[in-house]
């Protein structure tokens, strides 16, 4: 059986497996069938292929990257690196909200990539964190990362939703690891609508 995913109000859908352009004025819905179960809808442990193509639309990331692969802010406005290469800070963007209403802050983010690298959370890309030494709130809209070694690839990393998409710290110490599962909230162009295991997810 495929998996049939529903996403209504088309404005753009990309990644590197499709790429899918309204040139018209949005509207309707589109219908894409895949070949596999879509089993991780939690990005921290979810891998690349058909879980891309659900994260990238669902969430973000500090960073994101436009269809010519040049880096463009996402949920950072701007960042800073210091230290010779030991430390970003990253100054975040007001006024985003999570698909349930919830406000992103740089405790957001904080919350977000210290849960990407617990060993509990058994990411999948957990070498991609390995030389993170903390991650630490500024102000409500500044975080700063800290580094063993320099990492040239970070800026690059905060593009791949599928490692380090920002999720609401709140929302998810309220219903744990199966009720984010259930229920998954980001801050991307499309948001969770309901899932029907072996049939269909609408965004």
């Amino acid at each position: 059986n495929l998996n049939i995913i529903v996403i209504s109000t088309i404005f753009f859908v990309t990644n590197f497996s499709f790429s899918i352009t309204a040139l018209a004025q949005p509207s309707g819905k589109v219908s894409i069938g895949l070949s596999a179960e879509l089993l991780k809808f939690y990005p921290h442990k979810a891998d690349w292929g058909f879980h891309t193509n659900y994260s990238i639309n669902v969430f973000d990331g500090l960073y994101n990257s436009n269809l010519k692969v040049e880096l463009i802010p996402g949920i950072a406005l701007s960042q800073e690196v210091k230290d010779n290469g030991l430390t970003y800070i990253f100054k975040i963007r007001k006024g985003v909200k999570f698909h349930n209403g919830d406000p992103l802050t740089a405790e957001d983010v904080k919350f977000s990539y210290d849960r990407a690298r617990d060993p509990d959370t058994k990411c999948g890309y957990a070498s991609w964190w390995r030389n993170m030494d903390r991650v630490e709130v500024l102000d409500p809209y500044t975080v700063a990362v800290y580094w063993k070694k320099p990492n040239a690839a970070f800026i690059n990393q905060t593009t791949q939703v599928v490692i380090g998409p920002i999720i609401p710290k709140k929302y998810f110490e309220k219903v744990g690891d199966k009720g984010f599962l259930a229920h998954t909230v980001g801050t991307g162009y499309y948001k969770f609508a309901s899932y029907t295991p072996s049939q269909k997810l609408i965004l």
